[in-house]
């Protein structure tokens, strides 16, 4: 998912960022600068316990025209909280739900019928 924001204001951009972070249960990832198309992106992940739930992991990127690296840097990463969202995504994609086996022809009351080859 992602945002641009084509003027954005420091104070706004960190205010949009907190609210991510809180009632968005994001994670700030960091950030990085364009030079030659002017802009800077801040990264967020899901947190953890949304990972844990979702199998899809709509990592946000939040793209704002100008150089907003000051206001980016002044964010901290929570290293910590980013690799336990990323672990938990891990997880989450591993999880049995996509991979149990399927039942058994037996373990079904619908009675059995022969399937003809297509093959030549």
């Amino acid at each position: 998912m992602g945002l641009f924001l084509d003027q954005p204001e420091p104070a706004a951009l960190a205010a949009l960022a907190d609210r991510l972070e809180g009632a968005g249960s994001m994670v700030y990832e960091g950030s990085a600068h364009n030079p030659h198309e002017n802009t800077t992106m801040l990264y967020f992940a899901p947190s953890a316990r949304v990972a844990r739930v979702r199998r899809r992991f709509p990592r946000w990127e939040l793209q704002c025209a100008g150089d907003l690296t000051a206001v980016a840097e002044a964010r901290p990463v929570r290293a910590d909280a980013v690799e336990r969202a990323y672990a938990a995504l891990r997880e989450n994609s591993a999880s049995t739900v996509f991979t149990a086996p399927m039942a058994s022809p037996s373990a079904s009351s619908a009675p059995s019928t022969p399937v003809a080859s297509t093959r030549a």
